[in-house]
C-alpha cells in the first residue's frame, strides 16, 4: 500500500473514532446556557421548526422546542450531529397522521440526518406536552440504533497513477500495470475503488467440481484473461489485507476523458452491490461491506463482464457470475477448500432472525393490463432479541406506495432493486418470541414470468402457435408478486382476490366463498364494480403463494366427498378437456399415501390450460396441467429428445405434479444443491405410478430411458449442483436432476430393499413435513431405516459428475458334477456403490442374479448345476455408466 493510501486510511479511521464519540459528547456536562421555550401549535409546525433550526444551525431555536428538563441534552445532541458528524440537514417525517395521538408517549418520527457523504437514519419516540396553547417535546427516546448509509461517488477524491495495483483474495488474483486508481469520496472508510488500465485476472477455483464447470465452458480449469477495468466494493479491513497500490511517477492528473470514463463506469457498477433506494429521500444510498465481504466488477477482454462476490456469511462463500446478456450466469459458487482451516465466522442471517407466520393478502388483478394492486399483511415472530428490520424478496417492477405497522404508523423501507430485495424497518424492535405485523401497499404492471420451481417443463418440435393470446395468467414464486421471505419459510395465508367478471381465480388453500363488488365509495374504484371476489384460506402451512386466473369452467363431479376434496377446472382455450382427471387424481393419491404418507393439504384442485410448453406446475394444494395448443398443421408435437418426454404415458404429467405435493411442497429443499428432493423424487414417484398402472415392462423402459439421458448429460455436473446445471444446458439440468435422480433412487431401493426404502421415505416425510431439508437429512433417514452406512452410495452418485467405469471378467470352471461361475469386477472410477444385475443362459433358460458392487475390485462366485453361458452384465441397461 502507498504511503498516501496509508495516510488516507489513518485519517479515515480517525474520522470513525471521532464520529463514534458523538454519543459521549451528548452525555457530557452542560456547556450551554438555558434557552427559553418556543412551543408550536401543531406537531407539523414543530417538525418544520426543528428542520429549519437545524439547517440554520440555530441551536437555541432548536432546543427551545423541547421541555426545559431535556433541553440542554437535546442541544448537545444537535451540536454533536452538526459539529462532530458534520450533518447539515435534518429531515423528520411523521409515522401517524392522527392528531388524537399527539399527546401520547408513543408518537414516532422517522429521522434522517444528512450531509454530502452520509445519511443517518433512526426513529424518535416522543411525548408531546402542552405549553400554553402550543406543544413541546416533553420526552424523546431513540428505540433503534442509527443506521448509517453513504452517498458514495467516484471520482470522489484525488486520483493516483499507480505503477502496479495488486488484489489477491482466496482463489483470485488481479494485477494492473500503469493504471489510474480512482478513490471514493468517503473520508471515514475505504468502501469503493475503481481501477482503469491494462490489467489481468487469474481465477483458479480450489474446488474440483468448480474447476470442472470452468472446463465445460472454457475448455480450461482456470480463467486467465486481460482486464480493461475493475470496480471494487470493499472494506477498510479488506483493503489493508488484500490490496497493494504501488505509486507511479508523478505527473499530470487524469484527463477530462479519463474522468468521464470513471464517472460512466461508476454509474454502471455502483447500483449493483451494497446499495438501496430509500423511501424517505428516494436516493440510492450505500452501506459498507463488513469484514471480508467484497464485490469485484471486472471487464475482461474475452470472458466478458464478471462479478466476483465473497460473502463469508453464506453457505457458498465465493460466487463468480458472468453478466453478459439478459440473464446473468453463475459460473462458480462454492466455499474454498481450506485444509486445516478453523471454523467460519458466525453470523445470524435475516432468515434466522424472524419467522413468517401468516400472510393476509387483498389484491385486485386486471388481466387486460397485467396490472396488480394489493395489500399484503405479513405477521412475523422474532427468533432473536430485538429484531429491528425485515428482509423480503420483491418484484422491483411493482411500486411500493406505503408500509405500515399494525398500529397504522408508517414505516421506513429501502429497496435493492438490482437484487430484488425489500427491507422494512420497525419503529420499535420486536422482542424475542413476540409477533408483529406489517402492511405493504403496492401496485404495478407485472409480466408473466417463466415458472422455475416445482415444475415439469417439456419442449415441442415447433413453436408455431395460431392462438393470438393465452387465456390464463399464472403467477408463482418466480414472479415475486408479494413480499416473499428470503428463506424457505412455511406460513399460513388468507387470500382475497378481485378479478373482472367472467374470470375465475384459483390459489392456495381451501375455497371460502365468492362474491361480487356491488358498490364502492371511491370514484377511482368504480371500474371494479361487478368484479368477482374470491376468498381462500390455508389450513396447513405453505412455502409460497401462487395464483392463476382465466376463463375457467368447473368440470362436473368436482367437489365430491372424500379426503381431500378434489375439483377440476378447464380453461376456455383447451380444445379437448380431460374429464377423467378427478378419478385419475384419486387413484394417484391412493398410491402415494401408501408410499409417502398422508396427503399434506386440505384440497387438491386441478386446472387444465393451453400453453406452448408441455408439463405443468404444482403449488401447494393445486396443480396446473399444460396442454399444447393447435398449430396450422394440427397439435404441437412434444419433442422426443427432451429428457422429461414421457408424455406417451397418460398418467405421467399428472402423477409427477401431484407428487410435488409431498416432494417440493410438504417437504422442500433448503438450498439449490438439494433441489433433487423436489424434482428427482417427483420423477421417481411418477415412474413408479406408471409401473403400477402399466406394468414392469413399461417401468423398465422408463428407467432405461432415464439411464441413457444420465449417461448423455452426466458430465455437466453432479446431482447436488442443482439448478446451476441449467445455466449450461437446460436438457442437462433435466437429465441430471430429474432422470438421474430417479434412476439412482431406484438403485437405492434395490440396495436396501423396497419395504425399507419406502419406510425411510415416510420417516423422512414425517420428520420434515412443512420444513426445508437437505440431502444429508435424507441420507440420515434412509440410514436409520436400513441400518447401514450409505455415505459411499451418495458420494458417488450424488456428489460426482462421473459415472462407473466397470470391467467384468467371467470364468466358468467345472467342480465335481457342478459348475462355478466366477465374476471379477473392477472399477476404474469411484469406487461406486450400486446393485448390478447379471444374466446368463443355463440349460436353455435365462438365470438372473443381483450383486452389490461396492469396492474397486471384487470377486463373486455362483455354484450352478449346469454350465452357465452367454454372461451379460446389466442386461436391462439400467445402471448409467460404462460396462465391459
Amino acid at each position: 500500500m502507498t504511503a498516501r493510501a496509508s495516510n488516507v486510511l489513518k485519517r479515515r479511521m480517525k474520522g470513525v473514532r471521532r464520529f463514534a464519540s458523538i454519543a459521549l459528547l451528548a452525555g457530557a456536562a452542560s456547556l450551554f446556557p438555558q434557552t427559553a421555550s418556543a412551543s408550536y401549535p401543531t406537531l407539523d409546525a414543530l417538525i418544520d421548526g426543528l428542520q429549519k433550526s437545524f439547517a440554520a444551525r440555530d441551536l437555541d431555536a432548536l432546543a427551545s422546542a423541547f421541555a426545559p428538563e431535556i433541553r440542554e441534552r437535546e442541544r448537545r445532541n444537535a451540536a454533536a450531529f452538526m459539529n462532530q458528524a458534520g450533518m447539515t440537514s435534518l429531515l423528520l417525517r411523521r409515522t401517524d397522521r392522527s392528531t388524537e395521538r399527539e399527546g401520547e408517549p408513543g408518537v414516532f418520527l422517522q429521522v434522517v440526518y444528512e450531509n454530502d457523504i452520509r445519511a443517518m437514519l433512526a426513529n424518535w419516540r416522543i411525548q408531546l406536552i402542552r405549553d400554553g396553547d402550543g406543544w413541546l417535546i416533553g420526552r424523546k427516546d431513540v428505540p433503534t440504533p442509527f443506521t448509517t448509509l453513504y452517498k458514495v461517488r467516484i471520482p470522489g477524491g484525488p486520483a493516483e497513477r499507480a505503477r502496479r495495483v495488486t488484489v489477491r483474495h482466496e482463489d483470485i488474483e488481479i494485477v494492473f500495470d500503469d493504471a489510474w486508481v480512482f478513490h471514493d469520496n468517503i473520508p471515514d472508510l475505504e468502501t469503493a475503488l475503481l481501477v482503469v488500465g491494462a490489467g489481468r485476472i487469474r481465477f483458479a477455483p480450489s474446488n474440483e467440481t468448480e474447476r470442472h464447470q470452468l472446463e465445460l465452458r472454457f475448455h480450461k480449469t482456470v480463467i486467465e484473461d486481460a482486464l480493461e477495468n475493475a470496480f471494487f466494493r470493499i472494506s477498510d479491513d479488506f483493503t489493508r489485507s488484500n490490496v497493494v497500490i504501488e505509486p507511479g511517477p508523478a505527473g499530470a492528473g487524469p484527463t477530462a476523458q479519463d474522468l468521464a470514463r470513471a464517472y460512466s463506469l461508476f454509474s454502471k457498477y455502483y447500483p449493483m452491490s451494497f446499495t438501496v433506494e430509500n423511501s424517505l429521500t428516494n436516493e440510492i444510498l450505500s452501506f459498507p461491506p463488513r469484514g471480508d465481504q467484497a464485490v469485484f466488477e471486472l471487464k475482461t477482454r474475452r470472458t466478458g463482464e464478471l462479478s466476483y462476490i465473497f460473502s463469508p456469511f453464506s453457505d457458498d462463500e465465493i460466487s463468480l457470475i458472468r453478466r453478459d446478456g439478459e440473464r446473468p450466469q453463475v459460473l462458480n459458487l462454492y466455499t474454498p477448500d481450506r485444509p486445516g482451516a478453523g471454523g467460519r465466522e458466525m453470523f445470524v442471517s435475516f432468515g434466522e432472525k424472524f419467522d413468517v407466520e401468516r400472510y393476509e393478502i387483498e389484491a385486485d388483478f386486471d388481466p387486460s393490463r397485467l396490472y396488480l394492486s394489493a395489500r399484503s399483511r405479513i405477521t412475523v415472530r422474532a427468533q432473536v432479541d430485538a429484531v429491528d428490520s425485515l428482509k423480503f424478496n420483491f418484484n422491483p417492477d411493482l411500486d411500493i406506495l406505503r408500509v405500515f405497522d399494525s398500529e397504522g404508523r408508517e414505516l421506513f423501507f429501502t429497496q435493492d432493486k438490482f437484487r430484488r430485495l425489500l427491507y422494512i424497518y420497525f419503529l420499535d424492535p420486536i422482542p424475542r418470541d413476540a409477533a408483529a405485523a406489517v402492511d405493504v401497499y403496492y401496485r404495478g404492471v407485472i409480466e408473466i414470468p417463466e415458472i422455475s420451481t416445482d415444475v415439469l417443463s417439456g419442449g415441442q418440435i415447433t413453436e408455431t402457435v395460431i392462438m393470438p393470446r393465452f387465456e390464463t395468467y399464472l403467477y408463482s414464486q418466480s414472479s415475486l408478486w408479494y413480499p416473499q421471505s428470503s428463506e424457505q419459510d412455511y406460513f399460513q395465508a388468507q387470500i382475497v382476490f378481485s378479478v373482472p367478471p367472467g374470470y375465475f381465480l384459483l390459489t392456495n388453500g381451501a375455497f371460502q366463498g365468492e362474491g361480487t363488488v356491488e358498490s364502492l365509495r371511491r370514484v377511482a374504484a368504480l371500474n371494479k364494480v361487478g368484479n368477482k371476489i374470491y376468498r381462500y384460506e390455508t389450513e396447513n402451512p405453505v412455502k409460497y403463494l401462487t395464483f392463476i386466473t382465466g376463463l375457467f369452467e368447473r368440470l362436473k363431479g368436482s367437489g365430491e366427498p372424500g379426503r381431500p376434496e378434489i375439483s377440476a377446472y378447464v380453461a376456455s382455450d383447451v380444445r379437448n378437456p380431460r374429464r377423467t382427471l378427478i378419478d385419475e387424481a384419486r387413484a394417484i393419491l391412493k398410491s402415494y399415501e401408501q408410499w409417502f404418507g398422508t396427503y399434506p393439504y386440505e384440497k387438491l384442485d386441478l386446472a387444465q390450460r393451453a400453453w406452448p410448453t408441455t408439463g405443468g406446475h404444482s403449488p401447494a394444494s393445486f396443480v396446473i396441467l399444460n396442454e399444447l395448443p393447435r398449430t396450422p398443421d394440427g397439435r404441437l408435437v412434444p419433442n422426443p429428445d427432451s429428457p422429461v418426454e414421457l408424455f406417451r404415458y397418460r398418467e405421467y404429467t399428472i402423477a409427477h405434479e401431484i407428487a410435488h405435493q409431498w416432494w417440493g411442497q410438504a417437504v422442500t429443499w433448503d438450498r439449490y444443491r438439494d433441489q433433487w428432493l423436489s424434482e428427482g423424487l417427483a420423477q421417481f414417484a411418477a415412474a413408479r405410478y406408471i409401473r403400477e398402472r402399466q406394468g414392469e415392462r413399461a417401468y423398465l423402459a422408463i428407467l432405461r430411458r432415464f439411464a441413457q439421458f444420465s449417461e448423455r448429460y452426466s458430465d455437466f455436473g453432479p446431482i447436488t449442483l442443482g439448478s446451476r446445471i441449467s445455466y449450461l444446458d437446460f436438457n442437462a439440468y433435466q437429465a441430471v436432476i430429474y432422470d438421474k435422480s430417479a434412476v439412482v433412487l431406484q438403485m437405492l431401493s434395490d440396495l436396501v430393499g423396497e419395504d425399507v426404502f419406502f419406510r425411510g421415505l415416510r420417516e423422512f416425510q414425517t420428520s420434515f413435513r412443512f420444513r426445508s431439508a437437505r440431502t444429508v437429512h435424507f441420507i440420515r433417514s434412509l440410514e436409520s431405516a436400513s441400518g447401514r452406512d450409505l455415505s459411499g452410495f451418495f458420494k458417488g452418485w450424488f456428489d460426482s459428475h462421473l459415472l462407473p467405469d466397470v470391467r467384468v471378467d467371467s470364468e466358468v470352471l467345472k467342480r465335481g458334477d457342478a459348475f462355478v461361475l466366477t465374476l471379477r469386477v473392477s472399477q476404474a472410477t469411484g469406487p461406486f456403490v450400486f446393485p448390478l444385475w447379471i444374466a446368463w443362459t443355463e440349460n436353455g433358460a435365462v438365470e438372473r442374479r443381483r450383486i452389490e458392487v461396492n469396492a474397486a475390485n471384487q470377486t463373486f462366485e455362483f455354484d450352478r448345476p449346469f454350465r452357465p453361458a452367454k454372461v451379460k452384465v446389466d442386461p436391462d441397461d439400467l445402471v448409467p455408466g460404462k460396462f465391459r
